[in-house]
């Protein structure tokens, strides 16, 4: 009677809702899988930008060493360098020091000889 048709097609409905709703279901769980794999993704880009920016850091760390490092050879360069110049200038000046002692020397015999030679010029007259 009309009573079963009636419920024979709430049952197809049914059905179809029910197969609806496996489908979406389905869908769910691929879109959930397709979020894992993008978060798991996402974390990974961030662990491994995370992990260039550490070595990124280490690299201008280890180069901001070595120029340090290079300036302090440099210093000491420089330093040596002028400790040399002032060797060199002392032993200059060391050296005219002791062109000026001879000249004095030679002076003072000289004025000696000329002293003793006036005073033989007097004895003699």
């Amino acid at each position: 009677g009309e009573g079963g048709a009636a419920r024979g097609a709430l049952l197809e409905s049914l059905e179809r809702s029910v197969k609806a709703a496996g489908v979406w279901h389905e869908k769910l769980v691929a879109t959930r899988v397709e979020l894992d794999t993008a978060k798991a993704d996402l974390s990974r880009e961030h662990a491994a930008r995370s992990h260039a920016e550490q070595e990124g850091r280490a690299a201008h760390q280890e180069r901001d060493d070595a120029r340090a490092e290079r300036d302090a050879a440099r210093g000491a360069l420089a330093k040596a360098r002028a400790g040399e110049d002032a060797s060199l200038s002392a032993r200059a000046a060391g050296q005219e020091v002791a062109q000026a002692e001879q000249f004095v020397r030679q002076a003072s015999q000289e004025k000696r000889a000329q002293e003793l030679q006036s005073r033989a010029g007097a004895s003699e007259a």
